[in-house]
This record gives C-alpha cells, sequence and structure tokens, in this order.
C-alpha cells in the first residue's frame, strides 16, 4: 500500500491493520494529517497547499534518484577512461 501524497510504502501489509493508523505512525508530518475537516470538505486553497507539498516531495525523490544514476554514470566513466579496477 502507498500514501497519496508522499508514497510511503507498507510492506506485510495485514488485513486487520488500520490505514489511517498506520499512516499516522509512519508520516506524523503529512499534510493530510494536518487537515482538521474532513478531506471531502476540502478548501481550494488547502488542496493548493497540499498538491504544492506533494510536489515537492516528488521533484525532491525524483532529483536525487536522478542524481545517483548519475553518479554511478559518472564514476563508472571516470574508472573505464582511467583503466581503475
Amino acid at each position: 500500500m502507498a500514501g497519496f501524497g508522499h508514497g510511503p510504502k507498507l510492506e506485510c501489509w495485514e488485513p486487520e491493520d488500520n490505514p489511517w493508523s498506520e499512516h499516522i505512525k509512519r508520516s506524523p508530518n503529512c499534510g493530510f494529517l494536518a487537515i482538521r475537516n474532513n478531506v471531502g470538505e476540502l478548501t481550494v486553497a488547502e488542496f493548493y497547499h497540499l498538491e504544492q507539498e506533494r510536489l515537492h516531495i516528488y521533484i525532491r525523490k525524483t532529483l536525487y534518484l536522478k542524481m545517483l544514476t548519475l553518479r554511478s554514470v559518472f564514476f563508472f566513466l571516470i574508472c573505464k577512461y582511467f583503466d581503475v579496477n
């Protein structure tokens, strides 16, 4: 199971697990938890803020993974160029 906004994935999900309790435990800083009213009653401003936060997290994770890939390619090319084993 993955969270909508920030994507934490739960491994070994049990049928009796409560998704909301698990979400609170694993993602205490989630924007959804900060909203007091029903998610179905979000204002446009609240939704915009949550979407902005979600995109920020997504972009940061995506850039981090791209950076790791580029770093691996860079080290591979350097080692190959200098014939390092």
